[in-house]
């Protein structure tokens, strides 16, 4: 997605990884958060490469990105703050953050195995949350 979301493009070069999804289960409507967004004239967003080596280099990626939306987001939804940081407290864990205007977060991991295994660990720790793990094909 670019822009404020109007604009889809299609990515056919990602890396295999495995992403664990974490929402916890309170709605983040997309018109109130952007709504709260105090700077709407923000820099322009590095262009997508064509092709990423490897998950490590879409992480890396990502990192030179942001997601403008985040502190909105959390000011309706505290507990985004909280999950951003048990991702990224995670072994083997590349990289987390919100997704478009949350509530879900995403933690990015090479291997699956550990991506099964964060997912299960944050289940447990919030039972009431919608997490999944799934691979990029």
């Amino acid at each position: 997605m670019q822009g404020i979301g109007e604009k889809v493009c299609t990515v056919t070069s990602l890396p295999r990884t495995h992403f664990v999804l974490i929402n916890p289960g309170t709605a983040t409507p997309t018109q109130v958060v952007f709504s709260q967004l105090v700077n709407k004239n923000n820099a322009r967003l590095p262009a997508l490469p064509e092709s990423f080596a490897d998950a490590q280099a879409l992480a890396d990626w990502l990192q030179t990105t942001r997601n403008d939306l985040i502190r909105p987001a959390q000011k309706l939804v505290p507990q985004i703050e909280e999950i951003t940081g048990f991702l990224e407290q995670q072994q083997d864990c590349l990289f987390a953050r919100m997704s478009g205007s949350g509530a879900t977060v995403f933690g990015l991991f090479n291997d699956e195995r550990q991506a099964a295994l964060v997912a299960k660990t944050a289940q447990e720790h919030w039972p009431q949350y919608w997490v999944v793990s799934a691979p990029v094909l």
